[in-house]
């Protein structure tokens, strides 16, 4: 259940099921024309049909019947038309044995190739047969009747002549009335089938609207709806306005769009919050804790080290750890490794400090394997390159510059009075001993920390 509940979600799968729906609505609507246009059609030939077997029938008994009224009434004149009458009625005679054949068969030729198949329900089919059984029976015995009355040598015996036509004539009304029930019960299937037709139509009708409504629907609501937004949205950010964010509860493509160009949104943010802190923010260590703690939701990193060269020329190790915590290390006789550009290093993506031409110091970001890093995140990291030494420029210059300060002044006064410069530096390195002492051992910790200590 949770597995379709997920499918039913994707905008793949409403997608689908809008193109089900439009195939069903286009299948039911072709259905319902063709059971129209075959009720229509097997209406027509049936209609046809009858109404000619019926018609043949008449013709057949109308004719014999005059053949053999003028039998007993004019020897000459049956003698003279008895063989052009009896060829019409056996023309006619053929015409519907054909046709009840044809019945019997449920299929006959209608016109020249046109072979019609009837299709009847099982309770009609047994009464349509039944009817059409009866009226082969009685089309056998007008055979005979045919026979008689169209022989001269009959004529002989008036009296029986005269018992046989009476007999035709009885026999005619069966085959009328039978052939009228016939019309009558077919009239009545094909107006049943016209109205099982015409409800097919309705209700195909109907369907197609509802149909239509929840396409409107699944459009509108999966479709035209996020869209509006993604334009309503992009409109905004032409403006400059990026604080708003895409906002969908349901899962399906369009949350992962979404949440995607949210993401996006939030990195560029989180460079628009670091330029600003750049800017107001001259201490190295607090820039590097927002870096770390702002840029660790778009990348997996463990941790962040900076390898730089201080004044001295000792190499500097500083590793960020926590949001407010850097571990520093010296080296006396280390370098770091220069870059050029954002590289990954095994599981380290190193970032270089360059200003202009000037190659200041390496950042690495530290993944717990080289597996967790992704093209993504060295392109991520790209758009951090320029800000980042910019930074370090920034921090390392202000950090650094009361002590090109003060050296600088010391060499002036140890150009008037070596003994007075150097006392400069020795009572700095006093100071910085002393105070490096002081926060080791604890004392003044809400004021001795390492920039002060520098």
């Amino acid at each position: 259940m949770n597995w379709l509940t997920m499918k039913l979600r994707k905008l793949s799968t409403k997608l689908y099921i809008v193109y089900l729906l439009m195939f069903v609505t286009l299948a039911s609507v072709v259905i319902t024309s063709y059971i129209a246009v075959d009720t229509q059609r097997q209406h027509l030939v049936l209609t046809d049909m009858l109404g000619a077997q019926e018609l043949l029938t008449e013709r057949v008994t109308f004719t014999l019947s005059a053949v053999g009224q003028m039998g007993l009434n004019s020897q000459e004149g049956f003698d003279a038309n008895v063989q052009e009458q009896t060829d019409m009625i056996e023309k006619y005679y053929a015409g519907v044995q054909t046709m009840l054949d044809g019945f019997a068969r449920h299929e006959f030729e209608y016109s020249q190739g046109n072979i019609v198949e009837l299709r009847f329900r099982e309770d009609f089919t047994l009464l349509f047969d039944s009817a059409i059984a009866t009226s082969l029976g009685q089309w056998e015995r007008v055979r005979y009747y045919i026979d008689f009355l169209t022989d001269p040598a009959n004529l002989e015996d008036k009296a029986l002549y005269a018992t046989r036509l009476d007999e035709f004539k009885a026999l005619n009304r069966g085959v009328l009335d039978n052939a009228e029930f016939v019309a009558k019960i077919c009239r009545d299937e094909a107006d049943r089938k016209m109205r099982l037709s015409q409800a097919f139509q309705y209700g195909s009708i109907g369907f197609s609207l509802l149909v239509l409504i929840v396409l409107i629907f699944l459009i509108t609501d999966n479709f035209y709806n996020p869209i509006v937004e993604i334009r309503r949205m992009f409109n905004r950010m032409s403006k400059g306005d990026i604080s708003r964010r895409f906002q969908r509860e349901r899962d399906d493509e369009f949350k992962d769009l979404y949440d995607n160009f949210n993401f996006f949104l939030n990195n560029l943010e989180s460079i628009f919050r670091l330029e600003n802190k750049i800017i107001l923010e001259n201490q190295l260590d607090v820039i590097l804790c927002y870096v770390h703690s702002s840029f660790k939701q778009f990348i997996p990193f463990h941790f962040i080290t900076v390898e730089y060269h201080d004044t001295p020329g000792n190499l500097v190790v500083r590793k960020v750890v926590d949001e407010d915590v850097i571990e520093e290390e010296q080296f006396a006789d280390r370098e770091y490794q220069r870059f050029d550009s954002v590289t990954q290093v095994d599981n380290r993506i190193a970032l270089p400090i360059l200003i202009e031409s000037l190659n200041l110091g390496v950042v690495y970001f530290h993944f717990e394997s080289a597996s967790m890093i992704e093209e993504a995140h060295i392109s991520f990291i790209n758009l951090l390159e320029e800000k980042v030494a910019f930074a370090f420029y920034k921090g390392f210059f202000f950090k650094n510059l009361l002590s090109i300060i003060t050296n600088g002044l010391a060499e002036m006064t140890e150009a008037r009075d070596p003994e007075t410069g150097n006392h400069l530096k020795r009572m700095s390195r006093y100071s910085q001993i002393i105070a490096r002492k002081l926060m080791e051992e604890g004392h003044f910790e809400d004021t001795i920390d390492r920039e002060f200590v520098e």
